[in-house]
């Protein structure tokens, strides 16, 4: 039994660690890494590391664990992902002298490749589209909170579960969005200072701030999608039975048949969010062996 709580705890950041380092080579002979500079790599990782070691320290398994804990997980990655975006856009870029700079105009998307942009977009809607029907489908319980969910037997007996409805989601879509307007204020911060004459080096390292914004934001929305995605699993499990004057009758949910289907893709979602953080930490902890720092670009790097 805990072998197989651990292996569904940690599962998921195993195939995300073997996927990373699968992948990193790949991506390394693909695009040249960029020349980041020391503190720009630092604070990176920062921000990813206090993410990943807060997730793993919360999926221990503990034994019993109180209701506001366990509540808590579903804006756990959430606030996460918030706050490793707020470490990752550190440091703040100083501008060059005027004479010096390139004042080409740069947009929120100047530095971000829009398959990332589609990704995030496509992440966003998927969580709003399983958040909104599951509130909807969500009834109040005996102190008047939408979190739960009743299957009526046609008799006058009932049951009912637990499921993430509006209590739990109305919580989560603010930080959700909280996490978004930070992860696009970041983006924009990163893209807004103006570009140095020779400015190949720099672009290369606003995308390589930008990618690494991007896949934490959309690994902190898988997460969160796969928490809610596994709960609304164990609600799709829920069945009983009542006598009637027909006989014993059993009934489930509507939607007892995505049971499996959601338990899988729980299980994908939070392996894909676990790939994407653990590949900007191996971006970040393994730097080029040719890495120097030159004029060019130096100021980026304070």
């Amino acid at each position: 039994m805990v072998v197989y709580i651990i292996l569904f705890a940690f599962g998921p950041a195993l195939l995300g660690l073997i996927a990373a380092l699968v992948a990193l080579p790949v991506a390394q002979r693909r695009s040249p890494v960029p020349v980041v500079g020391r503190a720009i790599r630092v604070w990176t990782l920062v921000g990813i590391l206090i993410a990943v070691l807060a997730e793993l320290v919360l999926r221990i398994p503990f034994g019993p664990l109180p209701v506001a804990v366990l509540e808590a997980r579903y804006v756990a990655p959430l606030t996460i992902g918030l706050i490793a975006v707020l470490i990752l856009v550190l440091p703040v870029v100083r501008r060059p002298a005027a004479d010096n700079a390139t004042l080409s105009r740069r947009t929120l998307f100047s530095f971000g490749s829009r398959w990332w942009f589609v990704a995030l977009f496509v992440v966003v809607a998927v969580v709003l589209a399983v958040t909104i029907p599951a509130g909807m489908a969500s009834s109040p319980d005996e102190q008047g909170l939408y979190r739960t969910y009743w299957v009526d037997f046609g008799t006058e007996s009932s049951i009912g579960s637990g499921i993430y409805g509006w209590y739990y989601s109305l919580p989560a879509t603010v930080i959700h969005g909280l996490l978004l307007l930070a992860a696009l204020l970041a983006i924009s911060s990163i893209a807004r200072p103006p570009l140095p004459d020779e400015h190949s080096v720099d672009v290369a390292v606003r995308r390589w701030r930008t990618r690494n914004i991007l896949a934490v934001t959309i690994g902190a929305l898988l997460m969160h999608l796969a928490v809610v995605l596994r709960s609304l699993a164990g609600t799709a499990a829920l069945s009983g039975g009542a006598s009637t004057t027909q006989g014993w009758y059993t009934a489930g949910t509507p939607f007892a048949v995505l049971e499996v289907p959601l338990e899988v893709i729980s299980i994908a979602a939070d392996a894909s969010a676990w790939f994407l953080w653990l590949f900007v930490f191996l971006m970040a902890a393994l730097p080029p062996a040719s890495e120097r720092l030159t004029s060019t670009w130096r100021y980026a790097s304070r």
